[in-house]
């Protein structure tokens, strides 16, 4: 059983092991910030089998993820849906096998309020039934063969390769654009590109 409390040594010349890295940040993180409580849009929730609970809180700013184990989430009353205003209670830790910042949830109080994500998306969607613009009738059947298509990422990202490398050995002759645009940060709606691939 490996002591998770060793400390590794703070030499700069001495490389660490991510195993290291991962319980000294986990030993900061525990030790300086304690159990609280935490207001968010939750997102993302998944109830797995074993009664476990993962899913996200975030705002404006970021996104925390988190895990509530079964026997807290069989205590909350009625399972929240995505986009509700919620309340959770936990202690911020990091997951050492995957290095991820997360926070273990003991408690969760849904609010009747719509986040301000699902209240955003709940207008747009209001204003494209307006416009007719999701009307069933207006739909177009997918071709089965489609000679050209768009993907909308970053131009920098391995996923991009991916795409292009399993389009090229698949459907030669498809035609492909890629959009490029930022896909994190602030800027990441307003700054796109675009070029071929093909």
């Amino acid at each position: 059983m490996p002591d998770l409390f060793s400390q590794p040594s703070l030499d700069p010349e001495t490389p660490w092991t991510p195993g290291q890295l991962a319980r000294a940040a986990r030993r900061a993180v525990e030790g300086n910030i304690g159990p609280l409580w935490i207001r968010g849009e939750l997102s993302q929730l998944k109830a797995y089998q074993s009664g476990h609970w993962y899913f996200c809180i975030g705002d404006a700013e970021a996104q925390v993820k988190c895990v509530m184990w079964r026997t807290y989430a069989s205590r909350v009353r009625e399972k929240p849906q995505d986009g509700t205003q919620v309340f959770v209670f936990g202690t911020p830790t990091i997951w050492e096998e995957r290095g991820e910042f997360r926070l273990n949830c003991t408690q969760l109080l849904a609010t009747p309020d719509q986040g301000a994500a699902q209240a955003e998306l709940d207008r747009i969607r209001a204003a494209l039934e307006k416009d007719g613009l999701t009307d069933p009738a207006r739909k177009r059947p997918l071709p089965a063969l489609p000679s050209r298509i768009a993907v909308v990422t970053s131009l920098d990202g391995a996923a991009l390769r991916d795409i292009i490398t399993v389009t090229r050995k698949r459907f030669a002759a498809l035609e492909l654009v890629v959009l490029g645009t930022r896909v994190q940060g602030a800027e990441a709606e307003a700054r796109w590109s675009a070029r071929s691939a093909s």
